[in-house]
């Protein structure tokens, strides 16, 4: 086995395996809370332990604790813990100390975590404070935390003797960091004497404060150590409403109301206590009750907030089931920690005479009775949600938000999306995710279906449809931005400048109907926020359009101006790649001045490559053909993919190909395969070049005619739609040229 300073002097392949664990290690601490990230553990510890490094496959072990300690898996927190243990039992002197005295020490933390689920055994937690309890003793470090987690174990199970043991072995260890009478020992303290003696914890509490120079009323917001005196002055509240003596915690609270801002006192105090000290302050009581709904899992765990929100929202609406159902969840918990603690009943006994003390009798709850929806969790969660807290978000649900008791759900609802853009969506799917997603209050799912909706219906060349289901995405921006992902966001941003292209290069699209959907993304962002650059583009795109020159030279000077001081924000280059596009019928200088800008500064390879094209078309129009072989180099690394050219058209390619049509004839069917379906008319270019290609080097090819009929019918429904010739002149003039009659 490697000892922890034995590491450093490793050399060879041996070396390069441990570093290698070491790394590994690293990025795990940095991956989601997940079940992934366990199993990412689990193989750690196995590839440190098969290595002989025992003080990696401590820290693993210890960050598979962590992990499931953080999602609430206390079971398995548990036993990843005792994992740790064997670890420690079996090779502790292979350890670094630090890590070995973090391990040991942190048993105080993992008792007042996992003590909170009754269903994990009395045996089994007092079990594995025993084990730890006997390796600190037998390396000679700090007893106080397993004094601390003896303590944490005996007020849960009721025991008030061995709490009261059990706390002061703690406070008189030989400890500097527990100093009796401190604010943030007394936290401690006072949590647990509360939970056996509320009566002796007030008194307790009381002198502590007295002796701190503390007295009733305002706290010294000067005072070293104020985010305690914080917490312990909420607990004083709830002592005395214990004690019968609401007024004084509502005294209390409204003090701390005077000093502190509500986000505040939430950092600094216990939810439960907080909502009681808070209680008849309706308005913040609830708001905060409503944020707690979010986070509790609405099972066994947690019992005490479980009942303080209970009672908040019974006092908001005793004629709603919510609080009762929330509180019948907490007389479940409250019981089985009885059960377990096998020595009282004052969890109960806290539960009616405390939590319910002054409420109406609890209603008759038939759902309780109902195994399919009170035995699954999930859908328990959801039926107690349903009954008030969904209904009361106004504004959308976003996933950090979202209630950790229906994360299933919610996480199912989610991956829905992802069938939209796997599979051909069919319209009776779309509808019952968006409802889905609505009675959960899942904006970000209802905009997501909607925008991956418009755009099938873009692919197979419905751009009415595609418009109009955009539409319904600006306007959820409008009234709900905050709830929809920032990437799902930035999605529907970035391709505005292309649904714009596509929607005005159908003809079945009005120019009025654009025009809308342009003036409505104006005021999404005006509202909320994002890139203007893209703005200009969009309303250049409409200019280009419509052949007016002067409209498209003002606003590419204004798109110019806002790109500069939005670089960081888009993707800039593909941004000037699009300009390109705009400006390239009207001035093949400018628009290779651009792509050359492009080619400088980016290092991105799609961005080069349609950069490269459009200087190479820019030379081509003076006769010099020297940059299509580095083109044509480009097109063969993407195995002839045009899709990989980014923002430069195809017909642009299909138009180098005429500089060597024997051999670069390929270049046309690879354009055609660009092409969403047949006819498309946003492709016209495609179509006129194709057939340009294809009357002048293969006369005797069919699809030349009918490309070239393509393009004409194409132009003159476009200048139907815009009221002018203006695609009609550049079909004949830029396109097709020598080849506009019929042979």
């Amino acid at each position: 086995m490697i000892r922890y300073d034995e590491v450093a002097d490793l050399e060879g392949e041996q070396a390069i395996r441990v570093r290698a664990l070491i790394d590994r290690s690293s990025a795990i601490w940095d991956m989601p809370l997940d079940r992934g990230t366990a199993e990412a553990w689990e193989q750690q510890v196995a590839d440190c332990e098969a290595e002989g490094v025992p003080h990696l496959a401590a820290s693993a072990r210890y960050g598979q604790y962590s992990l499931f300690s953080q999602t609430g898996k206390a079971q398995e927190a548990l036993e990843a813990y005792a994992r740790l243990m064997q670890i420690i039992a079996r090779y502790g002197d292979h350890l670094h100390p630090d890590n070995l005295a973090t391990f040991l020490e942190s048993i105080s933390t993992v008792a007042s975590t996992l003590v909170d689920d009754p269903s994990i055994p009395r045996a089994q937690l007092e079990q594995v404070v025993g084990l730890v309890e006997a390796q600190i003793r037998e390396r000679g470090l700090d007893l106080g935390e397993a004094f601390l987690a003896k303590a944490e174990l005996a007020a849960d199970f009721g025991d008030r003797d061995a709490t009261l043991q059990h706390l002061n072995e703690w406070l008189t260890a030989d400890n500097d960091y527990w100093q009796p009478g401190s604010p943030y020992s007394s936290v401690y303290e006072n949590s647990m004497l509360g939970r056996v003696d509320p009566q002796l914890a007030l008194r307790t509490l009381e002198q502590r404060l007295a002796a701190l120079g503390v007295g009733p009323g305002l706290l010294d917001p000067n005072h070293p150590e104020l985010a305690h005196l914080v917490s312990l002055r909420a607990r004083q509240g709830v002592l005395y409403a214990r004690a019968g003596q609401r007024e004084v915690a509502a005294q209390i609270g409204d003090e701390l109301r005077e000093q502190f801002e509500l986000d505040r006192l939430i950092d600094e105090i216990e939810a439960q206590d907080l909502l009681v000290v808070l209680e008849h302050r309706r308005d913040e009581a609830e708001e905060f009750a409503d944020h707690l709904l979010s986070q509790l899992y609405l099972d066994d765990t947690n019992w005490r907030t479980t009942a303080a929100v209970a009672r908040v929202r019974v006092l908001a609406d005793p004629a709603n089931d919510e609080g009762w159902l929330l509180f019948k969840i907490a007389e479940n918990a409250a019981k089985l920690h009885d059960e377990r603690g096998g020595v009282a009943t004052r969890h109960q006994d806290e539960l009616r005479e405390f939590w319910l003390e002054g409420l109406p009798d609890a209603p008759k709850l038939d759902v309780v009775d109902n195994a399919e929806v009170w035995g699954d969790p999930q859908a328990r969660a959801e039926h107690i949600l349903r009954a008030g807290w969904l209904p009361r978000q106004t504004q959308g649900v976003s996933v950090d938000r979202a209630p950790v008791s229906m994360n299933k759900r919610y996480h199912e609802t989610m991956m829905a999306v992802q069938e939209l853009s796997e599979e051909s969506t069919q319209p009776e799917l779309v509808d019952k995710i968006i409802a889905r997603a609505q009675e959960l209050r899942l904006t970000t799912v209802v905009f997501g279906t909607l925008f991956l909706g418009a755009m099938q219906h873009a692919v197979v060349g419905n751009n009415r449809a595609m418009l109009e289901g955009l539409t319904h995405t600006q306007r959820l921006r409008l009234d709900d931005n905050d709830a929809i992902e920032p990437g799902v966001r930035a999605a529907a941003e970035g391709g505005y400048v292309d649904v714009v292209h596509q929607a005005l290069g159908d003809p079945d699209v009005s120019i009025d109907s654009v025009a809308e959907f342009i003036t409505l993304e104006h005021e999404v962002r005006a509202k909320v926020g994002g890139p203007t650059s893209q703005l200009a583009l969009g309303q250049a795109q409409v200019a280009a359009q419509l052949g007016d020159v002067d409209a498209l030279k003002e606003l590419l000077t204004t798109f110019t101006r806002w790109l500069e001081h939005e670089r960081e924000r888009v993707d800039e280059h593909k941004l000037m790649l699009q300009a390109a596009g705009l400006v390239a019928p009207f001035s093949p200088d400018y628009a290779a001045e651009l792509a050359s800008q492009v080619l400088a500064e980016t290092h991105d390879a799609e961005h080069r490559r349609a950069a490269l094209a459009w200087v190479a078309w820019h030379e081509l129009l003076d006769g010099r053909t020297d940059r299509v072989s580095e083109v044509v180099a480009g097109i063969e690394e993407v195995e002839r993919d045009l899709s990989e050219f980014g923002s430069v058209p195809a017909s642009v390619l299909v138009q180098l190909a005429e500089t060597n049509p024997d051999e670069l004839a390929w270049i046309v069917d690879a354009a055609l395969e660009t092409v969403d379906y047949e006819g498309s008319p946003a492709d016209i270019d495609i179509f006129a070049t194709v057939a340009h290609f294809l009357l002048t080097n293969r006369p005797a090819d069919p699809r030349g005619p009918k490309f070239r009929a393509d393009a004409q019918r194409i132009a003159d429904a476009l200048d139907a739609r815009n009221g002018n010739r203006f695609q009609g002149w550049r079909l004949h003039t830029q396109w097709l040229r020598d080849v506009q009659q019929e042979g």
